[in-house]
Parts: C-alpha cells; sequence; structure tokens
C-alpha cells in the first residue's frame, strides 16, 4: 500500500511539474511565461514593480498590493481573456518602450472597478522616474462588438466611469487615466 501511495504520489508530482510554467524568483527576479504573457519583477528606483507584456488569453488579475507596469502592448484576447483590476491598483505605463498600451479585443474583457475611496489609477512610470508628460504611454482601447453610449457619463479629465455591458469589452468605473495619448479610445 505504501509503494502505491509513493508511485501515484510521484505521478502527480511529475504531471504537475510537466503542466506548469517556468516561474523562478531569486533577490527581485521573477519570471513567469504564459503562452503569449510575460510577466516579471524589476526593481526601480528601490521599488519593486511587476512588469507585463504580451496577450492575456484567459483570466488575470492585478491586485492593489503590487505596482504594475505595461510594458509594451498587453492585449486582453479571446473569450477566455480576461483581465480584473482591483480597487486601489496602480498601473504605470512604460514610456522607454513602444507601444506601451492595454487593448481589449476579440472578444476580451476588462474589470477594473474601483471605488470612490480607492480608485484605480493608469499614469506614466515617470511619475516614479522622471517628469510625466501628456502622451507618455499610449491609453486604454476597448474593441467592442455594438455601438457604446458614453453621452450619459461625465468624463473628468482625469477620473471616469465607462459601461460597457452589452458588448463584452467590460467596465472601468472610478478610474483615473493620467498622462495617456488616449485615456479610452471605444470603437465597434
Amino acid at each position: 500500500m505504501k509503494k502505491l501511495k509513493c508511485i501515484i504520489a510521484v505521478f502527480v508530482f511529475v504531471v504537475l511539474s510537466i503542466g506548469c510554467t517556468k516561474e523562478t524568483q531569486e533577490d527581485h527576479v521573477f519570471d513567469y511565461q504564459k503562452g503569449d504573457l510575460n510577466v516579471s519583477l524589476q526593481e526601480v528606483n528601490g521599488e519593486v514593480f511587476v512588469f507585463v507584456q504580451g496577450d492575456i488569453t484567459t483570466e488575470f488579475n492585478m491586485t492593489s498590493e503590487k505596482k504594475w507596469v505595461l510594458n509594451g502592448a498587453v492585449n486582453v484576447v479571446g473569450k477566455e481573456g480576461h483581465l480584473i483590476i482591483q480597487a486601489g491598483t496602480e498601473v504605470f505605463g512604460n514610456v522607454s518602450r513602444e507601444p506601451s498600451y492595454l487593448s481589449v479585443k476579440d472578444k476580451g474583457r476588462l474589470s477594473a472597478i474601483g471605488t470612490l475611496e480607492e480608485n484605480i489609477v493608469f499614469t506614466s512610470i515617470n511619475k516614479k522616474v522622471g517628469v510625466p508628460t501628456q502622451q507618455d504611454w499610449g491609453g486604454i482601447f476597448m474593441d467592442g462588438e455594438k455601438p457604446v453610449d458614453v453621452s450619459g457619463n461625465s468624463h473628468p479629465v482625469d477620473s471616469f466611469e465607462v459601461y460597457i455591458e452589452d458588448d463584452g469589452s467590460g467596465s472601468l468605473e472610478h478610474v483615473s487615466i493620467q498622462y495617456a495619448e488616449k485615456t479610452v479610445s471605444i470603437s465597434d
């Protein structure tokens, strides 16, 4: 019986090892790659940031305890692609790479639901490493399947709400977008 349990344990370990993606972490060096999504930890001016680049094709969560950087194009794509951004999260657009933007297309979804007390902030990495300027990074692009009416919403310069319920692109509530070329571009 012990031999059978040992064989099962080894089998489970091998299956999990083969099915897992490569991850390494040592002194704030972390690299995670799944499909076309690359996530890495990098230290910038003594702070640790999570750099993200590529295609999000499954559910991916950005939580408020980390500082996130769009390190080039980040695309939320496909029916299973769903980016969830927790209230109070900071997301920085990287200015040293071209282009740096967030795109939601091909039935992908974005759920960025902040609160009055904990806005979600998209801004320039230059807030941490230099002097931010308008158009430091690309912005957010949402390409839904149905027309979107945002005429009833108020859109102050740095904070707004967009509800895109019927087309599947997602929702942005209590979100501040700063120093972007386009705050939100919605096409149908």
